[in-house]
């Protein structure tokens, strides 16, 4: 399994597609209505430019680290990464606990190589597919990489909905490991 990863670029895609949308709408509504007087074509172009605007905060990439998760975001779309310190193996009953403790989170797709999860219609949002995949390095450390996109591909601002189901995803998958390995036997001295 292979998520694509999130760049400038996608972000890029999706302002293209906003701005084709927004004129298209425009023109549209000036086709069906008729010459549309002075005063309602320029607060059709404000709105388009406001609309615009705020989409803008998109663009600037942003970084975040803590505790072991590092994340890249473009308003969004995000990714992030974290290793956790358990087999490639036991990754999968981790990432369904860690949803179950995130009940936005429907974990869709959950296997040894990645999985998929998706969230429900908010009112900031049409909802975030969110994907992983688990990548071994050695025998007791799994690397997990994931994506969470809005499930509206012209969407290209959220608030930060996706930026925080994908911390509580990986700090979640983080927690669940480390109660993982407190709750194994020690060795004896």
């Amino acid at each position: 399994m292979d998520i694509k990863p999130v760049t400038r670029a996608t972000v890029a895609k999706a302002f293209v597609g906003t701005v084709a949308y927004l004129v298209g709408l425009v023109l549209f509504l000036w086709h069906v209505n008729g010459p549309l007087s002075h005063p309602m074509m320029i607060a059709m172009a404000s709105a388009v430019v406001v609309v615009l605007t705020l989409e803008l905060r998109a663009f600037p990439e942003r970084r975040r680290r803590e505790d072991g998760i590092e994340m890249t975001i473009h308003g969004a779309r995000c990714q992030g990464s974290t290793v956790v310190e358990a087999p490639a193996s036991e990754i999968p009953p981790l990432v369904q606990r860690a949803c179950e403790a995130n009940p936005e989170l429907d974990l869709t797709l959950n296997t040894v190589e990645g999985g998929r999860a998706s969230t429900g219609i908010a009112f900031t949002s049409w909802g975030e597919r969110l994907r992983f995949v688990v990548r071994p390095l050695s025998a007791t450390r799994t690397a997990v990489t994931a994506t969470c996109r809005p499930a509206f591909p012209l969407e290209l601002t959220n608030w930060g909905r996706s930026e925080r189901h994908l911390h509580r995803f990986l700090s979640g998958v983080q927690q669940a490991a480390a109660t993982r390995s407190a709750a194994l036997p020690r060795p004896m001295s």
